[in-house]
């Protein structure tokens, strides 16, 4: 008999969530599969079934989590809270994650806290050169201190907790659906669980073309979808919104390991870097660059470089017409810059603290390597390709 497909149900236990989390426990069950969820599974509340709310979802196969605007059960001496535990444990193992955040507490995130938070996030780095352990005091100041009043009374029913949770699951990579609380998302669950055993009954007898084929599906599915986006931002050979530009081919610049001997029966992983923190453009006019837009945490100091300045990486890429990867250690940050005719285009890239000046300049080929030898490429060539197509209307 084959074994049902574990799927933990994870959300505050707040009354207005109750009906959801019924109607998902009852309809994923009907459906033949096993939900997992607190009140049916765990038993008595206390530390011993914290420990086993997180044992199950290292059980489970699927991990759903709802967030509306409560925070639920806060561990001081864990400085999260249970189900902020329960993503970290689901996060930790690899587990299909499904995320559903109610459409109003979505929006106002988006559109009050996401830019605010990253800007205070990049301060704090600078002056401790680390990230954050969290990101709940940085929530407070941004509330205090960068939104307006008729803006902090838009969320004050909603706690201050929440805006650091999602920031938490955005900053790992996962997507936020958006779900309204008068209907069920069992339907676009139904949608993505039909597509997953879709692709497993056709293609479990042959593992390796699975996986090939899953491969090549993501790469031509990731450029449909930039081609598309980057299309929609073209009027009269110009782009209409940089900041949307960046952000788009920004959002396809993920981490990825490093790689010693790649391709052998020796390969070993030596390292890796991080999910692309920045993206900025410069455009030559006259005898600068000049920066045209920045997307996400980046030093905002320098708008323009001097073409003579040797100090420039951005200068020394337009000038050498090439591809080039340059190490800041005190901001352990790799910054890859391509040149697209007018235009120089920099990544900023994190590595760990293991790294350091000596050790990139050692493994530059391997560094260098994993960044050009991934998905991640091709974004990156396209949004050239079209920089390059662009009118120059500016004096060159």
């Amino acid at each position: 008999m084959a074994n049902k497909t574990k799927i933990f149900l994870s959300s505050v236990g707040q009354s207005s969530l109750d009906a959801i989390r019924q109607d998902l426990f009852t309809g994923l069950k009907e459906m033949g599969h096993d939900p997992l969820r607190f009140e049916d599974n765990f038993g008595p509340w206390g530390r011993d079934a914290i420990e086993r709310c997180l044992q199950k979802v290292e059980e489970s196969d699927i991990y759903l989590l709802i967030v509306s605007d409560k925070m639920g059960t806060y561990l001081e001496h864990e400085q999260r809270t249970v189900t902020h535990l329960e993503f970290e444990k689901a996060f930790q193992t690899d587990k299909q994650v499904l995320v559903f955040v109610e459409e109003q507490v979505k929006s106002k995130f988006f559109s009050l806290l996401r830019s605010p938070m990253e800007t205070r996030i990049f301060e704090w780095e600078q002056t401790h050169r680390n990230e954050p352990d969290f990101y709940l005091d940085i929530v407070k100041n941004v509330i205090d201190q960068d939104l307006l009043p008729k803006e902090k009374d838009s969320i004050t029913y909603i706690d201050d907790y929440i805006w650091a949770f999602l920031y938490d699951i955005m900053y790992k990579g996962y997507y936020l659906e958006s779900i309204s609380l008068a209907r069920s998302p069992l339907d676009t669950i139904k949608e993505y669980l039909s597509e997953m055993l879709k692709m497993g009954s056709q293609y479990l007898a042959i593992e390796k073309d699975i996986i090939t084929n899953a491969k090549a599906s993501d790469e031509l599915w990731g450029l449909k979808q930039i081609t598309f986006d980057f299309i929609d931002l073209l009027k009269d050979g110009e782009i209409t919104n940089w900041r949307k530009f960046l952000a788009t081919l920004k959002y396809h610049m993920v981490g990825h390991p490093i790689i010693k001997h790649e391709g052998t029966y020796m390969q070993y992983e030596i390292g890796s870097y991080g999910n692309c923190k920045a993206l900025t453009l410069y455009r030559k006019e006259n005898d600068q660059l000049k920066l045209i837009e920045g997307e996400g945490l980046f030093d905002h100091k320098n708008n323009s470089y001097d073409l003579t300045d040797k100090t420039s990486y951005v200068v020394e890429t337009y000038n050498n017409e090439g591809k080039n990867l340059f190490y800041r250690e005190d901001k352990q940050l790799l910054y890859y810059t391509v040149k697209a005719n007018d235009f120089v285009l920099c990544f900023h890239y994190p590595l760990d603290s293991s790294w350091n000046k000596e050790k990139v300049k050692q493994l530059h080929d391997e560094v260098f390597g994993a960044i050009m030898n991934r998905q991640d490429e091709q974004y990156r060539d396209f949004a050239i390709k079209l920089l390059g197509g662009l009118k120059h209307d500016k004096e060159s």
